[in-house]
């Protein structure tokens, strides 16, 4: 539904929002393009009242003012502009099949398709659905919403909110949603925020020399190829896994620091870097009054990795995870890091580089199903790759989900004007070898 009403709240850009300007291509490519969307899925099991679900769905609109949020970019300063609720577009499709054993797969073709589709980031709401039925009480639930609009922290607390609201309204004793806080007064609130010195010396002396991971590309920005963003899937077995969850409970580390350090590593082995400035997301939420908001809130962080004279994988972590617990503990956003360490960025613009960004997500639901009311609610963590996906607006991005007593499933997505799928295959199966290699014994000698 593409809204026509007049905005009644003119709110500033967020800092979020005003980074995504540096790779703004207009209406059909770049960070305000139909394919810069984020997408979500759920199996779920027991019957599903379609009425009752799109009630639920339009609720959540209602609730979260980014998803009817639209940014106004042709004015002198450009803004948001919070509008009126609107309905959910909610896409009914029945593909029974019989054989449960290809249910899963089914489920994960279907959330493809999902993030093939354009998303105009003129219709509101700025977040749709679609049910495939498999059977009558199995189906899959997609959420997909425009990345301008909402992260993928924000992907679980609408489904949650979905979920809580679907049951409440069939009279579920569920927990009482929490109080929100909205977008707009995280926007005004970052206005207000000044880096303080300690936090701006932290970072001009961390990063002093430092420059942005960005690796060599297959062809040129400049060639102006056709692009979309291919997406690479894989996983890590469970015992490699279990490993990497180990060894984080040793060193007081996270499997996300764990990860990170095997892919420092993996790019000193490819490439002979031993100094490693890795960019990734951090929530970038801050006050815990914005942990239940919905909107873009995930802040550039860049961590500074020293491998030189490393003797063990160990050792790695503990580097690893004391560049993090830094950045942490100084974050600033990353449009004021830049302002005293320019050259840090300078890769980003290079033509045959591309910048590779790294991340590990978490999902509020379990492996095992989360029962709320009378469905059960199972996150789809996908294997299947995909040509097409959600929109990287320039470069690489890692993501990698942890599952405890189980794998880790990751993706690789890569701009196929810059990036052959072979290579983007071969960077997949490298990253793979060396972490399996590091777990296998992280307190080898390194430098061997």
């Amino acid at each position: 539904m593409t809204t026509t009403q007049t905005s009644e709240t003119v709110v500033p850009l967020s800092a979020n929002q005003q980074f995504l300007f540096m790779f703004d291509q207009g209406e059909e490519a770049g960070s305000f393009g139909p394919y810069h969307h984020i997408a979500a899925g759920w199996r779920v099991r027991g019957a599903i009242d379609t009425a009752r679900l799109q009630a639920a769905l339009d609720a959540v609109v209602v609730r979260h003012e980014a998803l009817r949020t639209v940014i106004v970019r042709d004015a002198e300063q450009p803004y948001q502009r919070i509008c009126a609720p609107g309905s959910v577009r909610l896409d009914i499709i029945d593909h029974p099949e019989p054989d449960e054993s290809r249910r899963d797969l089914r489920a994960q073709w279907a959330m493809n398709d999902l993030e093939a589709g354009r998303f105009s980031i003129n219709d509101l709401p700025l977040l749709r659905a679609v049910l495939v039925r498999l059977a009558p009480d199995d189906a899959v639930l997609g959420l997909q919403a425009h990345h301008s609009a909402a992260d993928a922290w924000s992907m679980q607390i609408i489904m949650r909110d979905v979920a809580n609201l679907y049951a409440a309204a069939a009279g579920f004793a569920v927990p009482e949603l929490p109080e929100v806080a909205q977008y707009a007064e995280f926007a005004r609130l970052q206005h207000e925020l000044v880096a303080e010195d300690v936090d701006r010396e932290y970072w001009r002396a961390t990063l002093d020399g430092a420059e942005l991971l960005a690796l060599p590309t297959d062809w040129p920005r400049s060639a102006g190829l056709p692009k979309a963003s291919s997406w690479h899937r894989f996983t890590i077995n469970p015992e490699t896994t279990a490993s990497v969850l180990s060894i984080a409970r040793q060193t007081r580390s996270t499997p996300f620091i764990v990860l990170l350090a095997a892919y420092c590593v993996t790019v000193q082995r490819a490439f002979g870097r031993a100094d490693v400035t890795v960019p990734t997301f951090s929530p970038g939420r801050g006050l815990q009054r914005f942990q239940e908001s919905v909107g873009s809130f995930y802040n550039f962080l860049p961590l500074r990795v020293q491998l030189s004279g490393a003797a063990s994988f160990r050792e790695v972590i503990l580097r690893t995870r004391a560049a993090c617990l830094g950045a942490y503990e100084h974050e600033l956003l990353f449009g004021q890091v830049v302002q005293d360490t320019q050259a840090v960025a300078a890769p980003m613009a290079d033509d045959n580089l591309a910048a590779f960004v790294f991340q590990v997500e978490r999902t509020l639901f379990s492996a095992e199903g989360t029962t709320v009311g009378d469905l059960n609610f199972t996150e789809i963590r996908r294997n299947v790759s995909s040509p097409v996906g959600g929109d990287i607006p320039d470069g690489a991005l890692w993501t990698l989900s942890v599952e405890a007593g189980g794998d880790t499933v990751g993706t690789l997505a890569v701009n196929s004007n810059r990036y052959d799928s072979m290579t983007a295959a071969a960077m997949v199966l490298d990253f793979k070898r060396t972490v399996t290699d590091l777990l296998a014994g992280p307190d080898a000698d390194l430098t061997a």
